[in-house]
């Protein structure tokens, strides 16, 4: 016969594996501290930014196109040029996944069907009805500008890109954390072209160097 102080171990266990299993690993993170000279601590951010390549992402995209708007959830790895990306949730569509570099990309669905092309930007287009090109999103993502590209910026009080024009692109960043106390990361991004096309980036998680 079961007791309740039998029924509450096993409740709290029930809670702490329930919470065990929906944790999302991330790397360690801290607040920033605000600059008085944002040019000098730039510098050093950049260099420690430009560093890093090797990345796992996770969180939220949303999408307003022509006044639609829809949502869906994304697990972003990133290892050099090499990239994976899975989108699943509502975004009217199942589980896909985006995979390859510069040279060559391919997209499964959840059904196993294939699809291949030569860049990002055209399959993404053709698939989801938009896209966010693969070169700038490699530098953008970790509040870099792609380098020897005409680019616009202003910084925040963190010595950090606030905001960013950038081939036909505007970039806002904000909700930075200093990952691994070295990494200054933003959670949230918004990413504007044109008057038609918005895409909002939240990250919950950033695991560096996994």
């Amino acid at each position: 016969m079961l007791t309740l102080k039998m029924i509450l171990r096993f409740l709290f266990i029930t809670v702490v594996l329930l919470t065990g299993a929906c944790t999302t690993i991330s790397t360690p993170k801290s607040p920033l501290t605000p600059t008085n000279q944002p040019q000098i601590q730039w510098q050093a951010y950049q260099k420690n930014l430009a560093s890093l390549n090797h990345w796992q992402a996770s969180g939220v995209i949303g999408i307003i196109i022509d006044q639609r708007g829809e949502s869906a959830n994304f697990i972003w790895k990133q290892n050099n040029d090499n990239f994976w990306i899975q989108i699943y949730g509502p975004l009217g569509m199942g589980a896909t996944i985006f995979s390859g570099n510069q040279q060559q990309v391919k997209l499964v669905r959840s059904n196993k069907k294939t699809i291949q092309a030569q860049d990002l930007k055209s399959l993404m287009q053709s698939q989801l009805g938009w896209s966010l090109p693969l070169d700038g999103l490699y530098y953008w993502a970790r509040g870099l500008f792609i380098p020897q590209l005409p680019y616009q910026n202003t910084f925040n009080d963190y010595g950090l890109i606030k905001t960013l024009s950038q081939q036909g692109w505007k970039i806002q960043y904000s909700h930075y954390m200093l990952y691994d106390a070295k990494y200054p990361l933003a959670e949230k991004m918004i990413f504007r072209y044109g008057d038609d096309l918005k895409i909002t980036l939240i990250i919950k998680s950033w695991l560096l160097n996994p």
